[in-house]
Order: structure tokens, then C-alpha cells, then sequence
């Protein structure tokens, strides 16, 4: 992380590995390297021993099938990011495996250049100037004046979802310097379903913000806050971003696939009765042949009821679909050019 630069990252996360020792998850974390101190102590009395080292604990379950569970704190994740090879891409495909449950993960962006002014979102906060999904809690200070520390949350630590703005300078007893750190802190399948998502962790953090809370410029002629525009220090943090719902797990890629595959074959199918399959095979022809440099051809082979094959020429095999009314087919073909153009069909 740059010194004195505003930025988003991940400041805590931990995860369930199933069937892992704390050696076998150090080492696909990419930190097998390092001088872990074995511990007797861990965060619950099912996770017990276990190993840490900069702010990373790797405690494992006294059933060995139940595997580890990895946590990494704000240092943690500074030592994982310095440390290990694989990146912060590998460990949220480990930490997100069919094996794996991600329990918590935390979210900050540092500013630094005084786009958050803490004076200011208490003031939009007691005067209702913003609409959330969740509870307003009253403001923290770690000292007398709101110079000294202001926190202002909304949820609880314990719910999850939990969402804080704080003077991390206060925090770090740091002097002359303007660092107010905006945080999301999930909890269960919140920050399972967070840490799924393939997005840049600053569009994740946006994405989540204005799902959860919005501040507003109130305005004079309109008493709907819903339709009050953002206020500039948050349109300016969350630019255009779109809510994420994280209480719906991810449908898997190859689901997803599978699902709209099975919405064009419906979709060609019904298609096929207003207007015939020869038009709708000329169709998908002049699309694909618009986006690929390898020409498209029919193929129509005398196979069932009037099956229509729809491929590509190559010289190496391909995979052809066939149609008809009731039906899905599928098989392999290692038709030439000269075969695809012979038998294309008719009118």
C-alpha cells in the first residue's frame, strides 16, 4: 500500500479450508518459506493449535477432516501481498473453493487527500441526509473533540454487514496528517458471497457501498430522499458503480452456461415456427460470419426427421448440433471445406 495515496484494499479476511493442515495450506498460499511460530491458542475451542507468523494464523481443528482456518489481519494481508507469489486473485479462488467458506472479510478505502470529511457525514447522518439498509448507531470518539477520533457506523460489529468512517490518524496517534478510513466489514455468507465476486476490489467496495448506504444532497423541491442525488464526496468515491446483492450465492459459470444455452435453444426453437429453420440457420450464418474470419457454412445430412446441421469449415474436427422439433443432438465431425459446401442445402 503507498504511503499517503488513497486506496481500496482488503484489511482482514479469513476463511475455512476443509481437509488442510496448517503446512499443506501454507504452502498452496504461496508462504511456505517463512518461519511460522507453532501456537497452542486460537480464536474458538474447536480451533485450537496452529501456527502464525505478520499477522497470518493458520489454526486447525481437532478433527482433521474440518481442515484449518486462515486469518489474516491488516498485517496479515500486508505480509501476504509482500511474501507470497500467488496474489490476491489465487487465495480468493482458495479461500472460495467447493472446500472452502470465507467467514469474514473486510474492506477499506484510506483517504488521505480529505475527500471524506467526518464532521460532514455526521452531520448528513444526524440530520438524515442518506438512506441505508442499515441501523444508525451512535458516534464513537477516542477523544474529547471530533478532531480526536469521530466514528460514525451503521449495522452492528457483530451483524454481516457493518460499515464505519473513522479518523484512522486518531487511531494511529498520528499528527498533522488528514487519514480517514472508510471500512465494510461482512460477515458470513456476505463475505463468502463478497469474495466470489471477479471484480477489482475498489469496484467491489463501490459496488457494496451503495448497496448498503447512500448519502444525499438534500433538496429544496423534492421531500423523497431516494430521489435526492448522491453527495459529492460520495459520488466521487463511488462513481457509477451498481449494487451487488450479497445474500444470493453466485450461480457457478458452468451453470450459468448451461442455463443459457438451454434459453437460446428455446428462444431458436420457438423462432423456427414463425419464420423455419432454414432462416434461422441463414441468421445464426450471416452473425457468426459478421464476427469470424472462418466462414460458416449449413450442412444437412438425411439423419431423422429432417435434421439440420449448422457448422464451421475447418479441416479439423469439429462439433456439429442438430435440431429438430422435439429434439437436441450432438456429435463429432471431421467434414473438409469441400464436404461443408457440398452439402449445403438448397433455396
Amino acid at each position: 500500500m503507498d504511503e499517503n495515496k488513497n486506496c481500496v484494499h482488503i484489511d482482514y479476511a479469513s476463511f475455512v479450508k476443509k481437509s488442510r493442515t496448517p503446512q499443506e495450506i501454507c504452502t498452496e498460499m504461496g508462504l511456505g518459506h517463512l518461519n511460522f511460530i507453532k501456537s497452542r491458542s486460537g480464536p474458538s475451542k474447536e480451533y485450537k493449535t496452529g501456527l502464525s507468523f505478520g499477522g497470518i494464523t493458520i489454526n486447525h481443528h481437532g478433527l482433521d477432516q474440518e481442515g484449518v482456518l486462515v486469518s489474516l489481519s491488516g498485517e496479515g494481508c500486508e505480509t501476504f501481498e509482500r511474501e507470497s507469489p500467488i496474489g490476491w486473485e489465487a487465495l480468493r479462488k482458495i479461500a472460495t473453493a467447493s472446500d472452502a467458506y470465507t467467514t469474514r472479510l473486510d474492506i477499506a478505502y484510506d483517504d488521505f487527500s480529505g475527500t471524506l470529511n467526518l464532521t460532514e457525514i455526521k452531520e448528513m447522518r444526524d440530520k438524515d441526509r442518506y438512506t441505508s439498509h442499515l441501523r444508525r448507531n451512535q458516534e464513537t470518539r477516542t477523544g474529547r473533540r471530533i478532531e480526536d477520533g469521530l466514528t460514525v457506523s451503521f449495522g452492528s460489529p457483530k451483524s454481516n454487514v457493518y460499515i464505519r468512517f473513522y479518523d484512522k490518524a486518531a487511531e494511529q496517534k498520528l499528527q498533522g496528517i488528514h487519514w480517514v478510513r472508510a471500512e465494510i466489514q461482512l460477515r458470513g455468507k456476505h463475505a463468502h458471497n463478497a469474495m466470489r465476486q471477479d471484480l477489482p476490489i475498489d469496484v467491489l467496495f463501490a459496488a457494496i457501498m451503495v448497496k448498503y448506504i447512500l448519502f444525499k444532497k438534500a433538496s429544496k423541491t423534492d421531500s423523497n430522499r431516494s430521489r435526492w442525488p448522491l453527495a459529492p464526496f460520495l459520488e466521487s468515491l463511488v462513481a457509477k458503480a451498481q449494487p451487488i446483492c450479497l445474500t444470493r450465492p453466485l450461480e457457478p459459470r458452468s451453470d450459468k452456461l448451461k442455463n443459457r444455452i438451454e434459453n437460446f435453444k428455446n428462444i431458436t426453437r420457438r423462432l423456427a415456427q414463425i419464420i423455419g429453420w432454414n432462416r434461422v440457420f441463414s441468421l445464426l450464418r450471416e452473425t457468426a460470419n459478421a464476427e469470424s474470419e472462418v466462414p460458416y457454412h449449413w450442412v444437412q445430412e438425411d439423419v431423422g426427421p429432417q435434421l439440420v446441421f449448422f457448422g464451421c469449415s475447418s479441416f479439423t474436427p469439429v462439433k456439429w448440433y442438430g435440431f429438430d422439433d422435439n429434439s437436441h443432438a450432438e456429435f463429432s465431425s471431421s467434414a473438409s471445406p469441400s464436404e461443408l459446401h457440398s452439402a449445403a442445402p438448397q433455396g
